[in-house]
């Protein structure tokens, strides 16, 4: 084995010839560069796809129960009882929201309102923890605005904030009645969410019940693991039969984490081929390197050498290049991404995405995987050459010296 090392590190220095200098130097930057991008791509996918999440689930219900037809939920107690006696389940809350219109002085925008209930829950806790102005409120006629919503209506803490609710159960084509109430602007709050900052406002449960009354139609289900959304899921249908049905918060959000899987996989594919693409310039110096230097394998096989040896040489000097190649771009890829993800270097507009910043999140299980595939690419582009290295005779080797 110090044999096969000796040669390699020889056939891989600068008096070899400027050509295999160069060739081995391009290898290692393409393998490098192809390295870099994929754990930065990556990194930047799920960092954005954790970030997402983490935020929906602060945001969204775990689990909301219905009824089919949009039907009231008449015996709310009795359901609370039976589903708080499923293991995992931490609270059941209700859920009541409804789309309103907001006028502040002249200006008039739509949006949702909310009532929150007394008990506390994820989005309650993460609430009173974003409250930009103002505080949390305190009494029944107060009412918390998201900062853009905010924005566009020209609230300040303090200001009277009309709503306009459609009554939707008295609707007719000859009459549309509404019913308004003056709400006194408590805080505004950034949950770092642009759909719930530029739409959400909230009030309390018992303002909201006041306001309309009639049966819930909704209730929330607060999981202690909300990544177990899915086995809770079939208990709780497995009490509760049709004609109620629920629905988990990956469900609610299905498209948006679908996408974020396709996009994730496809960019690793593509700069996967990038790396394939960049391993051809070891094949290359491989093929130049065997031309160049066809006497002296015909000599080290004069000298006792077999195809085996000579294999290994060619196959161990592609996997070196590579090597260094991949080696480089990860630590160089994992730095990058950790001082642009610590101090949230890049920046993205809110109202496009859902977040203000690019996260970047690096875990073991992609830089293993990028590895692997990786070093499959150079083995692969390393292995045609060696083979066809070690197929030389050493009669055709020599046969001109």
């Amino acid at each position: 084995m110090k044999v096969h090392i000796f040669l390699i590190l020889r056939f891989l220095r600068l008096k070899s010839g400027f050509l295999l200098s160069v060739l081995a130097l391009l290898s290692v930057l393409g393998i490098f560069l192809g390295v870099t991008a994929l754990i930065l791509v990556t990194g930047v996918i799920s960092g954005f796809h954790s970030e997402i999440k983490s935020r929906i689930l602060s945001l969204t219900p775990h689990i909301l129960i219905q009824r089919f037809g949009d039907e009231g939920i008449e015996d709310t107690k009795a359901i609370v009882d039976k589903l708080r006696m499923i293991n995992g389940i931490e609270n059941v809350i209700e859920y009541r929201i409804t789309k309103t219109l907001f006028k502040n002085k002249d200006f008039v925008d739509g949006g949702v309102i909310r009532g929150l209930p007394e008990e506390n829950f994820p989005l309650k806790e993460r609430l009173k923890k974003s409250i930009l102005e103002g505080k949390y409120m305190e009494s029944d006629n107060s009412i918390l605005l998201g900062e853009y919503l905010a924005y566009r209506l020209r609230a300040e803490v303090g200001d009277s904030i009309l709503i306009v609710i459609p009554l939707e159960d008295k609707f007719s084509p000859m009459f549309f009645p509404v019913k308004t109430e003056k709400f006194i602007v408590a805080g505004i709050f950034d949950l770092g969410y642009y759909e719930y900052n530029a739409s959400f406002a909230f009030i309390p449960m018992r303002k909201f019940k006041r306001l309309l009354k009639g049966p819930n139609r909704l209730l929330e289900v607060v999981l202690k693991e909300p990544y177990n959304a899915d086995i809770i899921k079939k208990k709780i249908d497995g009490i509760l039969k049709y004609p109620f049905y629920s629905l988990t918060w990956t469900e609610m959000n299905k498209s948006l984490f679908s996408a974020l899987k396709l996009e994730k996989l496809a960019l690793f594919l593509i700069l996967s081929i990038l790396i394939f693409v960049a391993s051809f310039m070891i094949m290359g110096n491989l093929f130049v390197l065997m031309a160049k230097k066809t006497r002296e394998i015909g000599i080290l096989m004069c000298l006792g050498f077999q195809k085996n040896d000579v294999f290994k040489i060619f196959l161990m000097e592609g996997l070196l290049l590579g090597t260094v190649g991949i080696f480089s771009g990860i630590l160089i890829g994992s730095f990058l991404g950790f001082i642009a993800g610590k101090f949230k270097l890049i920046k993205l507009p809110p109202d496009v995405y859902f977040i203000d910043y690019l996260p970047i999140s690096l875990n073991l299980k992609d830089i293993f995987l990028i590895l692997l595939s990786s070093f499959l690419i150079v083995i692969f582009s390393s292995t045609i050459p060696a083979i066809r290295a070690s197929r030389i005779l050493p009669r055709d080797a020599l046969r001109y010296e």
